[in-house]
């Protein structure tokens, strides 16, 4: 994934989900309070602000229907309904004690933004590249002096030493009950990257620790209406897919990490459980989400 500038990929979830917000039957799975947030985000660049013209423009329904029917149709509504899942599922572990959650790759997102204020006993931490840090911190400067429960750890995932960053990062208590979550974000590293990862969350933080992330089905697999132009356009913008992982294989890859599945979320039970009415759409399937305890 290039890491110089922000990721463009922030971009376009934040836009489907205004999208979703403002110009479609599914505006109820977006809170108004997120969808404020995504505008102050989209508000800060160039890039942003052409974002939020094409949710307005006179041909954004076009757009987003064409888009989804050579990508991957129903993309839209499956961000919302795995951040409605994620930020459930933060707040479950909070409820049974979970003291510390640690976004790796947050991007534009505002889970621990919302987290931090919330709950301010529970220490937030948002892992990233600069370049997106410094976007959320110039669109949220002026609250984020109320929330000293929120810190920003820069890192670049490919070049530097997780594990060491995040050690020798003031805020990270590795005494914690802790959740750590990834959206979107593992895809795009190599496998080592992603094994670095899961090795510097049990190496550090041992039995317990929870971590949330999505993961996707691989190119071609029948669990997944991915269209093949999406690998293309992702690799043209400098963000490729780099790991994915068959869901069948969970629970070995989980073991190798010494990590044991708790839940594993398909699209479909997405679905099932924030959709309560029948549509006539094409939903999503091929990314899931997982959740697992190191032991």
């Amino acid at each position: 994934m290039k890491r110089k500038l922000e990721s463009k990929t922030a971009y376009i979830v934040l836009q489907g989900l205004l999208y979703l917000a403002k110009r479609t039957r599914f505006k109820f799975l977006i809170s108004h309070e997120r969808e404020k947030f995504a505008e102050r985000m989209l508000q800060q660049t160039k890039i942003g602000r052409k974002c939020l013209k094409r949710v307005s423009g006179r041909f954004s329904n076009w757009e987003a229907r064409i888009k989804e029917s050579i990508f991957t149709p129903g993309i839209t509504v499956h961000y919302a309904l795995r951040k409605n899942y994620i930020e459930e599922a933060t707040f479950q572990a909070i409820d049974s004690g979970v003291k510390q959650i640690v976004n790796l790759g947050a991007g534009l997102d505002w889970l621990t933004y919302y987290v931090s204020e919330k709950h301010p006993e529970v220490s937030c931490i948002e892992v990233d590249h600069p370049s997106t840090q410094k976007i959320k911190k110039q669109a949220l400067a002026e609250s984020l002096a109320r929330r000293p429960n929120l810190h920003f750890l820069s890192v670049n995932f490919e070049q530097q030493n997780f594990k060491d960053a995040l050690k020798n990062f003031e805020a990270f208590d590795p005494n914690k009950k802790t959740l750590f979550v990834s959206e979107g974000v593992l895809m795009y590293l190599g496998r080592s990257s992603v094994e670095s990862i899961f090795n510097a969350i049990h190496t550090l933080t041992g039995t317990g620790t929870l971590f949330l992330f999505t993961s996707i089905e691989p190119k071609g697999s029948k669990r997944s209406n991915v269209r093949p132009l999406l690998f293309h356009y992702l690799t043209l913008i400098g963000e490729p897919i780099r790991w994915a992982l068959a869901s069948e294989d969970v629970d070995e890859f989980l073991a190798e990490q010494h990590c044991q599945l708790e839940r594993l979320m398909t699209a479909k039970e997405l679905r099932k459980k924030y959709i309560l009415t029948p549509y006539d759409y094409t939903f999503h399937i091929g990314e899931y989400l997982v959740t697992g305890r190191f032991y």
